[in-house]
């Protein structure tokens, strides 16, 4: 109906113009007496008319619209709601009790997961201010898809329905990595003969996190008594002491410090 009157609309214009230039042609030659002012003045009704119907029918879209809009939006929720479910077809629950598992561990965020094997799963998490490497975390199951163990690195941290360990344990946060460079260069520094001449190599520093323990590993470049240039490594252990970072171990030049 709003179609057919659209059509009607748009010819009903064109006859209008037509009608102010060729009043016998506005009439196809069958009211030649008809002026153009008559002529045009019946089409401009005709125009009005079909507007006004073609305005009426026109809100009979919106149960479509909103139709359309219900049965997406229930496609939504009807969507897996977990990864595992999403992309490996694993029932709700199971891919739930995963990630309650992880979430048992401390990861805030399951953002990938990729399989390794037929019951290996590799994981890309976000885990707040302790976030692991990419590709660091694994998932293991059963034939039946049944969770079994959850593993950072070597390390087992969801075994046999209980979380083990957690990621703050042997994973450091920003604030952790920025804590011990500082205090770990500082250390260096004051068994240096020439601590302003200290140059650290970030390229060696490695950090290690187990239980808790830290573990600050790198070599820095200074003057000896003698003026040359010589390399050095280090390494410095914290572990927390009352809440706050205190070195438990120190080495720099493979002689201990403390």
């Amino acid at each position: 109906m709003a179609i057919l009157f659209s059509m009607i609309l748009v010819f009903s214009l064109v006859m209008i113009l037509i009608s102010l230039f060729k009043p016998k042609w506005g009439t196809f030659g069958k009211r030649p007496e008809w002026g153009r002012k008559k002529t045009a003045l019946t089409w401009l009704a005709a125009a009005i008319i079909s507007f006004i119907i073609v305005g009426t029918s026109a809100p009979s879209a919106k149960p479509t619209n909103k139709a359309a809009a219900t049965k997406e939006q229930t496609t939504k929720e009807e969507a897996p709601k977990y990864i595992f479910s999403q992309y490996y077809g694993f029932s709700e629950d199971q891919a739930k009790a995963i990630e309650d598992a992880l979430t048992n561990i401390g990861v805030k965020k399951v953002k990938d997961v990729t399989k390794k094997d037929n019951h290996n799963y590799v994981l890309d998490v976000d885990a707040g201010v302790y976030t692991p490497d990419k590709d660091t975390m694994h998932v293991e199951c059963d034939d039946n898809n049944q969770l079994q163990t959850i593993t950072y690195g070597q390390i087992i941290m969801w075994n046999e329905g209980k979380s083990i360990h957690q990621l703050s344990e042997y994973v450091l946060s920003s604030s952790e990595e920025l804590e011990v460079t500082r205090t770990g260069k500082d250390m260096v520094k004051k068994t240096l003969k020439a601590p302003s001449t200290a140059k650290f190599d970030s390229k060696t520093f490695k950090y290690i996190k187990i239980q808790g323990e830290i573990t600050f590993i790198g070599k820095v470049d200074a003057q000896n008594s003698f003026g040359a240039m010589v390399r050095s490594p280090f390494k410095v252990q914290f572990r927390y002491v009352d809440g706050k970072l205190k070195p438990t171990y120190f080495m720099v030049n493979h002689k201990q410090i403390i």
